[in-house]
């Protein structure tokens, strides 16, 4: 009995990447395959990380139609969304990402290839098998990158149940564990991955300088570049990796007079990282252009604060484990000075860096996902934070902590699938509305009822109010207008009922004089009558454009937030602000009350005023 006690004991970090890769393997199955969405495998951002194999290896068309025709049959319901990622430069088309994600996903890539020719699926990059194939890149890149971090953590001596909490924190208690398994098309866990090698021969040269250590860390600082051009300052940690200075110098002067080492290590860098240029010429005739030419990098307006702490993204917000984990920073100060400076500094840079961008937020996501690739390099401070704690009753309340914020990283990322979290626009008052509640009524309420509530100056470019007492121009009935003897205002109000779910609708083409892109901000005001607690209804704007067969915006918000109470038998107003951003001259503006409850429900007064803004505000 002591005997197998002991080998559990000896072997908790070896279970602990087990028991991850059960959970996660288990997890995937459910989400993608019983509930039949593996197309959403590859999806968002991961659309153009994985395009280029398709373009290379089945079409070679480098004016990217295959990924209109494709993408537009996989995801019917937003046609628009086809080639989002693809941005106009000198009248050709250029893929935004760069190529690195793609070639990590490479071999998985022709594995499906080889399997759909054998079961005669399609060979044309967006059948099943392709997308099963990026499934298991991602869940195999996540184990080996957990792999070679627990690697990493005993070549300093950590002990075995230290590296199990580290490896479980980190695992399942943190965004990566969401990317690795639902975005699995997104960069994060293949740089995860990559930065995980990095941390492995960084510490193995600390230890033994050998010619081939140095050329596999070439090789790795080269993929993390192209994967993801702003992660090759991951070499700033480099530093914190030897004891002191006298180390580090040493190891430098070592490699710049290894001749060879360092002409293979520059070579092999130029080869990959040339493989963008190649792929920029074979699609705009240049080896270089700037494809994000809507957003760039400010470094003169930093946004520490908000990336580390706002309650939009912040990463100690929606990450707590990697705030825990810097405290660790304390107990090894105490041990080594230039370790702690190393690391804070390194940091720093790239947190100011990433904090640079225009784009701060990073689009829709959970929480600050640049950050997952960092995650190795907080692994060991998080290891030696837990290590430190000597006492069982201390160790067992960081466990204990650690354990929670696991469950909460669960919630929290259920939250993100199921609409409760906004995937954009969180607050402080949003954030802790929802806290933990997992019911499927808050599903969608933050996306809903998010007013626009910014102060604006703009053109009142149109202006409607309806009583509902005589027919008016751009108001259409639906044969719900009738009379009511408990009307607002006038004898006529509009209603909606499980028979009649429109209202009467507003809709108008959107006139200006100019044929460039406006933003307008929409004020809806309406006096709102339900008649028993199964009444419910919810206010949609919608814009399509001028041939009405692409939807550029619909967002709607119901006649009470489910934090209210319910009105019953009585008139209450309802407001509603949205900004519709990329509106154009003709564009259909249609506005109505839809009915999602059993129920009846009334409406009068409705007041409508649009308002052309400048698109900075």
């Amino acid at each position: 009995m002591q005997i197998k006690f002991n080998h559990i004991k000896n072997n908790l970090s070896k279970i602990a990447l087990l028991l991850i890769a059960v959970i996660t393997i288990v997890f995937t199955y459910n989400n993608r395959v019983v509930e039949n969405k593996w197309e959403r495998a590859i999806d968002s951002d991961g659309r153009g990380y994985y395009a280029y194999l398709p373009a290379v290896f089945i079409y070679q068309d480098w004016d990217w139609g295959f990924v209109f025709e494709n993408e537009k049959k996989l995801y019917p319901n937003t046609p628009y969304v086809a080639g989002d990622y693809l941005n106009t430069v000198d009248n050709d088309l250029v893929n935004r990402y760069f190529s690195g994600t793609a070639l990590l996903m490479l071999p998985f890539f022709l594995l499906a290839m080889g399997f759909s020719y054998l079961l005669g699926f399609p060979i044309d990059g967006y059948s099943m098998p392709f997308f099963i194939a990026i499934i298991f890149a991602s869940l195999f890149y996540f184990l080996a990158g957990l792999y070679f971090i627990r690697k990493t953590l005993l070549k300093y001596n950590f002990s075995e149940l230290t590296i199990a909490v580290v490896l479980i924190s980190f695992g399942l208690g943190t965004n990566l564990f969401h990317y690795a398994t639902i975005e699995t098309s997104m960069s994060h866990v293949y740089s995860f991955f990559l930065i995980s090698l990095f941390i492995y021969y960084a510490k193995s040269l600390s230890e033994n300088y050998t010619f081939k250590r140095i050329i596999k860390l070439g090789l790795v600082v080269s993929l993390i570049f192209l994967v993801r051009p702003t992660n090759v300052l991951v070499v700033l940690f480099l530093p914190f990796f030897f004891s002191d200075g006298k180390s580090l110098i040493a190891f430098l002067k070592k490699y710049v007079t290894d001749y060879k080492a360092l002409f293979i290590t520059i070579l092999i860098f130029i080869l990959i990282v040339s493989i963008q240029p190649i792929f920029y010429y074979l699609q705009v005739g240049k080896p270089w252009v700037y494809a994000y030419y809507d957003a760039k990098l400010i470094l003169s307006e930093p946004h520490l604060i908000k990336v580390l702490f706002s309650y939009r993204k912040g990463l100690f917000v929606y990450t707590p484990i990697t705030f825990i984990a810097i405290l660790g920073l304390i107990f090894l100060i105490k041990k080594n000075k230039f370790q702690t400076i190393t690391w804070l500094l390194a940091f720093m840079v790239f947190t100011y860096i990433l904090s640079s961008w225009s784009w701060w937020w990073y689009g829709g996501s959970f929480g600050m996902r640049p950050f997952i690739e960092l995650f190795p390099l907080f692994t060991i401070l998080l290891a030696i934070l837990v290590q430190a704690f000597k006492k069982i009753y201390f160790k067992g309340i960081i466990i204990l902590l650690l354990l929670l914020l696991c469950r909460v990283n669960f919630i929290q990322a259920y939250q993100y699938r199921t609409f409760i979290l906004h995937w954009n626009l969180m607050n402080k008052e949003s954030y802790w509305k929802v806290f933990l509640k997992t019911d499927l009524k808050y599903s969608g309420v933050l996306w809903t009822e998010t007013d626009y509530n910014k102060p604006f100056n703009g053109k009142l470019i149109l202006n409607s109010e309806n009583d509902f007492e005589e027919p008016m121009e751009n108001w259409h009935s639906n044969e719900n207008t009738i009379n009511f003897n408990k009307a607002k205002s006038g004898n006529r109000i509009t209603s909606v009922s499980e028979n009649g779910i429109y209202g009467e609708t507003f809709s108008t083409p959107l006139h200006w004089e100019e044929s460039k892109k406006e933003s307008i901000v929409i004020k809806i005001t309406s006096d709102l009558f339900a008649i028993t607690d199964s009444s419910e209804a919810k206010l949609v704007v919608a814009l399509q454009d001028s041939t009405k067969e692409n939807t550029k915006h619909w967002s709607a918000k119901p006649n009470l937030s489910v934090f209210d109470k319910s009105i019953i038998n009585q008139w209450y107003k309802h407001y509603y602000t949205v900004k519709i951003d990329s509106c154009e001259k003709g564009d259909i503006l249609s506005i109505y009350f839809l009915n999602t409850g059993k129920s009846p429900f009334y409406i009068d007064n409705m007041k409508i005023e649009a308002y052309k803004i400048s698109n900075d505000e």
